[in-house]
Formats: C-alpha cells, sequence, structure tokens
C-alpha cells in the first residue's frame, strides 16, 4: 500500500509556533526611526460633490509633513476595473471614502490635523439598495460608466468586464447551457425564489496597517498586511 508524506497526514503551519507565542510581527509592530504617521480623512455622505477642500489649518500645524487630496495623486484608481479612487476627486461615493491624508511626527498631530481640514460638500442623491441601484432611472454612482460601453473608463477590461451603459451595473455576465424550454418541460418540479446573502468579510488576525522606507537610492521598502 502506498503512503504518503503529505496526503492524510498533519501537517504543522510554518508560522504555527511564533502565532501561539505571541512572536509574530505585524505592520503595527514596525517602528522606524523618523517614523511618520497617517490618518485618513473621510466622507460623512455616501454620495456628495466636493465642492471644495481647505487644508491650510492641517498644514500650518507643528509636526505635520504634509496633506495629499485627490489633485495631489496622479495615478489615481485601484480595485479590479480601476474605479475606486485612493483620494476621492470630484465627489465621494460612500461613507468612508477618503477624502484627504496626513502625514505627522505623531498620531495624535496627524488626528489633530485631519480634524481641522474643512470641506464643503454638495449633498447628492444615493443608493442603497442592490435592486434600487439597477433601475434606469437610478442616481449614477460613476457617471463616467454611462459614457459608452467602450470609454476609457473601462476600455482595458472590456474582456472581462461587460458593464451596461448608463447603469450602476459593471457586470452583466450571462451563462446559458442547453434547451432551457426543454428542461422545464422534463422536469419533474420547478420551483422559483429569491435568495439573500449578507455581507462577508475576511477576519483578518492583524488591523490593517503598512510602512514604508525608502533609502538613500530610492528604493522603496513595505511592510504591509495581506489577506
Amino acid at each position: 500500500m502506498q503512503t504518503y508524506r503529505v496526503v492524510g497526514k498533519p501537517v504543522t503551519r510554518v508560522d504555527a509556533v511564533e502565532k501561539v507565542t505571541a512572536r509574530s510581527v505585524y505592520g503595527t509592530d514596525m517602528v522606524l526611526p523618523g517614523i511618520l504617521y497617517g490618518k485618513v480623512l473621510r466622507s460623512p455622505y455616501a454620495h456628495a460633490r466636493i465642492v471644495s477642500v481647505d487644508t491650510s489649518r492641517a498644514l500650518a500645524m507643528p509636526g505635520v509633513r504634509a496633506v495629499l487630496t485627490g489633485k495631489d495623486v496622479p495615478t489615481n484608481g485601484m480595485g479590479t476595473i480601476k474605479d475606486q479612487p485612493i483620494l476621492a476627486r470630484g465627489k465621494v461615493r460612500y461613507i468612508g471614502d477618503a477624502v484627504a491624508a496626513v502625514a505627522a511626527d505623531d498620531e495624535e498631530t496627524a488626528v489633530r490635523a485631519v480634524e481641522a481640514i474643512e470641506v464643503e460638500y454638495e449633498e447628492l442623491p444615493a443608493v442603497f439598495d442592490p435592486r434600487e441601484a439597477m433601475k434606469k432611472d437610478a442616481p449614477l454612482v460613476h457617471e463616467e460608466a454611462g459614457e459608452k460601453s467602450d470609454s476609457t473608463f473601462y476600455a482595458r477590461y472590456q474582456t472581462i468586464w461587460r458593464p451596461m451603459p448608463g447603469t450602476n451595473i459593471c457586470n452583466h455576465l450571462v451563462l446559458k447551457k442547453g434547451d432551457l424550454d426543454k428542461g422545464f418541460a422534463e422536469a419533474d418540479s420547478i420551483f422559483e425564489d429569491t435568495f439573500r446573502t449578507p455581507m462577508i468579510h475576511h477576519c483578518y488576525m492583524e488591523p490593517h496597517a503598512a510602512v514604508a522606507s525608502v533609502d538613500g537610492n530610492g528604493k522603496p521598502t513595505v511592510w504591509t498586511s495581506t489577506q
């Protein structure tokens, strides 16, 4: 009988000892010389136009090294279809959307600097339900997506993502196999229902964190949480 070294055998995780003895080093454990602390100002609105952002009070505070807004981030998109700005430009699209970021000598100063930033918003109609968001007259989260199906916004993703122009639907995928009418006719029982699932997210053993350092040659090193 063939035996296996791994299959069917208990395998110890390579990081098990460090984790159970609390010796694992996470992003929040990293403290480098001259480290700066970052804080983010987030939107209180689900959907709003950003009329103005005044960072002058924050920049004038002792210990504040930098304050960034969307206009300071040239490459400003992340996510599968690059539809989520790193820092909002023009408008915010959800409660908690990042509007500005502060770097300061200590965490307390960073917090106070964020509180000193003044943002004027013009609140816009928002959608909070998927079915309502799919209706033709629903407020558009991304107006760019409604211009045309080959717009710059989605151009490079047309092979895998099929947005429906003029809607909030970012991908329309059709799975079809066999003869549906024939299948129904031959079925012993047919039932229809609506199924809803709650939102879920990973449960991390470490908080979201990132520490970056740039050496004299301009080479960056980043310690960050993953999944």
